[in-house]
């Protein structure tokens, strides 16, 4: 027992020691629990069931390829390889609308180069030779898209609306019409950027915007009270969704059940708003990664910084 407490003592009182000799002489574990919420689409996995995730196919197999849990689930791992990750999934709102965006080209290549346009800091690229129109450019682009199945969107060779004429109709030009896998806001988040690098093209893009109707997360919250995540990472940074989660948070890290636990989410728009939308939920075991103007979703963001 503790040397500083006297076995002779005659005062009266109660008199806490530690005794040293039987302490643990490792390192200290830190042992961390990741559990990610988000949207899927078809998988061998239901909606609401918490899942063990090892790898980005897996997650591909399990919540469907290009979702956004499964690329969430990617950049976690990535970040961290050792990372203890479940998954509990949502299906996409009824409701919702997904967002949509799209890439006009015009005239006609006077030089070779490529067209080249970044989904989420992933880039999608086609060569172009003298000669080549803009028309012929562009189902040509739609369809490289092919090769990266994990992208967020899809695209598709479509007239876009480019304006309106004197009369007042719409006019119109071929384009690559670009569609998010998932319905909601976080389709209005995935970062693009167009580069033409062939003398005598031009192009038009318009980012993703439109999305509407996020899930709502109080069942996916319920799904894992009792699994004593201790990293609780959603992609859904708005009032509705933070007051949701820190209640949760303060259920399972409250007095009765004791389980510490703290809710995750990243932020891609100004510093100042990210301030806004804290200062609203004022809740302590809510922690935000901020990356201003990122490629990446706010889900993308919040997943590596979890991990």
């Amino acid at each position: 027992m503790s040397t500083v407490i006297s076995t002779s003592t005659r005062v009266p009182g109660t008199y806490v020691g530690f005794d040293f000799s039987r302490a643990g002489r490792a390192l200290a574990a830190d042992s961390q629990s990741v559990v990610i919420l988000g949207q899927r689409l078809a998988g061998t996995v239901a909606a609401l069931t918490p899942t063990d995730v090892f790898s980005g196919d897996e997650a591909a197999q399990y919540f469907g390829r290009g979702s956004q849990v499964h690329r969430m689930a990617v950049r976690a791992i990535d970040a961290n390889s050792n990372i203890q990750l479940s998954v509990c999934a949502l299906d996409d709102d009824p409701a919702g609308v997904a967002a949509t965006g799209s890439v006009v080209l015009s005239g006609t290549a006077s030089g070779t180069g490529q067209v080249r346009l970044q989904v989420a800091g992933t880039t999608v690229a086609i060569a172009v030779s003298t000669g080549d129109k803009a028309e012929d450019l562009t189902p040509r682009l739609a369809a490289a898209f092919g090769d990266f199945p994990d992208l967020p969107v899809t695209a598709a060779a479509e007239d876009v609306v480019t304006g309106k004429d004197a009369s007042g109709n719409d006019v119109t030009a071929p384009g690559v019409v670009l569609t998010a896998r998932n319905k909601g806001a976080c389709g209005n988040q995935v970062g693009l950027t167009l580069t033409l690098t062939a003398e005598g093209l031009t192009g038009t893009l318009s980012p993703l915007a439109g999305g509407q109707g996020d899930p709502d997360i109080a069942p996916a919250l319920a799904a894992i009270f009792s699994a004593g995540h201790t990293l609780i990472v959603t992609p859904y940074s708005t009032d509705e969704a933070l007051r949701t989660l820190a209640a949760h948070l303060d259920n399972v890290s409250g007095p009765t059940e004791q389980r510490a636990a703290f809710g995750v989410l990243g932020w891609r728009d100004s510093l100042a708003t990210g301030i806004t939308l804290t200062g609203n939920a004022n809740a302590e075991r809510l922690t935000v990664g901020w990356h201003n103007h990122s490629v990446l979703p706010d889900g993308e963001l919040a997943a590596v910084y979890a991990a």
